[in-house]
């Protein structure tokens, strides 16, 4: 259907939509799922505490400062090409227990729980479900995302969210990563 049969204007904040397109030629405007339709920062904070607590550690708030810092340079470097997701995702544990002074053989166990933890967080803004459902009136709406595949569909699919997306597309799931 036309945006015009769908009712009156939607005013949603322009903060919601990053249209800076990544090559600078697309122009479409996203939706950003992470910070913006989910708490993804704390869904972080709250998978991060629990999986250190499995292992019997603490989780201070420097902790938690540290494994932002050593997870968003890693999640860069993977969006210029410079590592694999894999490597991501086994790096940023050993790299963290390090910098803790935690032991950096348990770096895969804590990986893991973390994974687990975060793929039952169903955290998102108020406000996102009727947004896009809106939007649904109107528009085909899909994911693409660098995240790991069975944690995005899990939130996804946690939050409540997922049947509002016609597709969901992850460079784990597609072999690229999306550039940003």
């Amino acid at each position: 259907p036309s945006p015009a049969a769908a009712g009156p204007p939607l005013a949603l904040p322009p903060e919601l939509f990053d249209s800076s397109p990544a090559d600078g030629r697309d122009g479409l405007d996203r939706l950003g799922i992470e910070d913006r339709l989910a708490f993804a920062a704390r869904a972080e904070r709250s998978a991060l505490r629990e999986a250190l607590q499995s292992l019997g550690l603490p989780c201070p708030p420097k902790a938690v400062a540290a494994y932002r810092r050593i997870n968003d340079e890693l999640w860069a470097a993977y969006r210029r090409g410079e590592i694999t997701q894999p490597a991501l995702a086994r790096e940023r544990f050993r790299l963290f227990l390090r910098e803790v002074g935690g032991d950096a053989r348990r770096a895969a166990r804590l990986g893991e729980t973390y994974l687990d933890s975060l793929s039952a967080r169903g955290d998102r803004l108020p406000g996102c479900r009727p947004v896009l459902r809106r939007l649904r009136r109107s528009y085909r709406l899909g994911v693409v995302t660098n995240g790991i595949d069975r944690v995005q569909r899990s939130r996804l699919a946690v939050s409540g969210l997922a049947p509002l997306f016609d597709v969901v597309v992850t460079s784990q799931g597609c072999g690229f990563a999306r550039r940003v």
